[in-house]
């Protein structure tokens, strides 16, 4: 099996992608990840544990906390406020699933 553990860029864009896993800071090289447009709710606290993201677009999602919405939308909100909002606000899984990208990761509507 392939591993992604180095891939540096996601861009899923407009996706229908309902819910990000736990998983994902297992990708310890991803460094933008793109998944606006889609129809996430709400991001996994792990989000917060990925070592080398720099940039992180989710505009256009359903997400509840509207001030996590705020943050995403501001032009000059710096990846650190919201990675630090998310290890705050956003629960972490008690478990472990499977990996982010292996079609049961990301799932779509």
């Amino acid at each position: 099996a392939p591993s992604f553990l180095h891939l540096a860029t996601i861009q899923l864009p407009v996706n229908r992608i309902t819910e990000l896993q736990a998983d994902i800071h297992r990708l310890s090289g991803l460094k933008r990840l793109d998944l606006s447009a889609n129809l996430l709710t709400t991001v996994p606290g792990e989000l917060a544990d990925t070592p080398r993201l720099k940039e992180l677009y989710l505009v256009t999602n359903p997400l509840k906390d509207r001030r996590f919405v705020k943050l995403i939308n501001g032009s000059h909100t710096k990846i650190g406020t919201l990675l630090e909002y998310i290890r705050k606000t956003f629960p972490k899984s008690k478990t472990s699933g499977p990996s982010p990208l292996n079609g049961k990761g990301m799932k779509k509507k």
